[in-house]
């Protein structure tokens, strides 16, 4: 088609056209973009629940720590009341 040859319509119908495709590329921008967040929600939810569990156990292994230095010092005290 001539350029020379377009009438208003044409162009209105051409830009319409445009719009309606923008519009559409846009939905499926906003539709990934809201997936792409409920899988990073959902990561950072897994993360939050792997850090308590590593804190849990950091925890636990701090009592017992504790709990084995105190039993190595009565040890010592043991061997040193022996001598």
């Amino acid at each position: 088609m001539d350029v020379k040859h377009l009438t208003v319509m044409d162009i209105l119908k051409a830009n319409k056209e445009i719009v309606a495709e923008a519009r559409d590329e846009i939905r499926r921008s906003i539709m990934e973009v809201q997936e792409d967040r409920a899988k990073v929600e959902d990561a950072c939810m897994k993360l939050r629940e792997l850090m308590e569990l590593s804190n849990d156990r950091l925890q636990r292994l701090d009592l017992i720590s504790e709990h084995m230095s105190t039993q190595l010092k009565a040890l010592v005290l043991a061997i040193e009341a022996q001598r």
